[in-house]
């Protein structure tokens, strides 16, 4: 036998030639004795196809050959599970599921994967979660960063710059004993000692908060521009410095008349707690003030559902002066309108996480800052006087520049989420898209 048989399919034809050439004699002679079959029939050869036939009891087959396999025994499969069983196949088509991520009914297509919301700019047009909030915020400060960044430095410091000078000069005109007097601790802005104590105190206080007034105004500005560059972000454009700040321009007397009735009212709900608590001490004289404490705890309670209760209702209001071009009394009801809906509480709770990321990144930038100032001032007190307000100053730049585009840009989203999801605003900007028309957000 050739080694090349060996590697021959079962099969397969013999090459030409005898098989029996190269056989051992013994295997010769075994295949010369014919075998008696058992039946007492005629004797058959064990190397001829008949000695491969069925076993006895069987039908023969009439293409048996050396390589097909046994039937089965008689009786030797299972029975068919008794009881009602699956009913057989249909010959028709199987009814199938309609949407999104079910198979489709057309004959050999395959699954079909849910499809994706569009997303035409900084965020996809279905309701958003408060990652997608984050990161459209993120994505419109990269995509424009002159109209976020740039256009925030800008303001900061030229409205920062005047208010610095003066509490400068607030600080060595009120009290020029301040950077002589020993006592003072610029590193915790307090005086430890009675030796001018009153006259440095005033004049520090002064000099550090002069700067801060700066972010009255920062606040006042910095909403305005975020909210022009998220409403372009939301349809796929990028803004520059001078647009964004021509768009913002024309609404920054509805800005402040919104923040002066916020203001307002305000006063007038902190007036009348404040006037209960004082009548409720003073009818009180020198008996037992338990039933003052009451109400002063109430009092306190109720100023804090206020500030939520209004801070959510009306904190819509400056995003709708811009991109809804209203006036400051019609962008309160319809603030107050647009949050009466469902998700007050998901708005409450991703401001306040927003406020809490914002003061403890604000706090870590800002914190060698104030380190920095305190190494310098314990060499010279001279140097405490104008160290102050620059430190104020850093303070405001950094939290201007910073802190509040980031969370005025989630107030913008939140309030184009809000409209997704109550008003229907993803419908409205993708036909608007479609036909070819600059999409609104009014």
């Amino acid at each position: 036998m050739s080694d090349q048989q060996g590697w021959t399919a079962p099969g397969a034809s013999t090459p030409s030639g005898d098989a029996t050439d190269d056989a051992p004699p013994d295997a010769t002679r075994d295949a010369a004795v014919p075998v008696r079959d058992a039946s007492g029939g005629a004797s058959v050869d064990p190397t001829s196809d008949a000695a491969w036939g069925p076993p006895p009891g069987t039908a023969p087959s009439t293409s048996m050959s050396p390589t097909a396999s046994y039937p089965p025994p008689p009786g030797s499969a299972y029975p068919p599970p008794s009881g009602p069983g699956y009913p057989p196949p249909s010959s028709g088509p199987l009814a199938q599921a309609s949407g999104p991520g079910q198979p489709s009914t057309q004959p050999g297509a395959g699954w079909v994967p849910p499809q994706l919301a569009p997303k035409p700019g900084i965020i996809p047009l279905r309701p958003l979660t408060l990652g997608e909030i984050w990161s459209g915020v993120m994505t419109a400060v990269r995509g424009n960063p002159a109209a976020t960044i740039g256009l925030a430095l800008v303001t900061t410091a030229v409205v920062l710059v005047p208010f610095t000078l003066l509490g400068i000069w607030i600080a060595t005109s009120v009290s020029p004993s301040i950077g002589l007097d020993p006592a003072f601790d610029p590193a915790f802005d307090v005086y430890t000692g009675e030796s001018g104590g009153g006259s440095a105190f005033v004049g520090g206080e002064l000099a550090s908060l002069a700067p801060a007034f700066a972010t009255y105004v920062t606040a006042l500005l910095l909403p305005l521009f975020m909210a022009v560059v998220i409403g372009q972000g939301v349809q796929g454009r990028r803004i520059g410095l001078g647009e964004t700040a021509r768009a913002a321009r024309g609404r920054i007397l509805p800005a402040l008349g919104v923040l002066l009735l916020i203001g307002l009212a305000a006063f007038v709900a902190f007036g009348l707690l404040v006037g209960l608590v004082a009548a409720a001490w003073i009818s009180t004289g020198d008996g037992d003030g338990g039933g003052a404490g009451l109400v002063t705890f109430l009092a306190v309670v109720v100023a804090l559902v206020l500030f939520v209760l209004f801070s959510v209702r009306w904190g819509f209001a400056t995003t709708i002066v811009v991109l809804e071009s209203a006036g400051p009394t019609r962008a309160l009801r319809r603030s107050w309108t647009l949050t009466r809906r469902r998700g007050f509480w998901r708005i409450f709770g991703i401001r306040l996480l927003t406020g809490i990321v914002t003061a403890i990144a604000g706090s870590v930038i800002t914190a060698p800052v104030g380190f920095i100032v305190a190494f310098l001032a314990s060499d010279s007190m001279a140097s405490t006087v104008w160290l102050l307000p620059v430190m104020q100053a850093g303070t405001v730049l950094v939290q201007s520049v910073l802190t509040t585009p980031f969370s005025s840009g989630v107030d913008s989203l939140l309030y184009v989420d809000q409209r997704i999801r109550h008003e229907g605003l993803d419908v409205a900007l993708l036909q608007q898209m479609q036909q070819g028309h600059d999409a609104t957000l009014s």
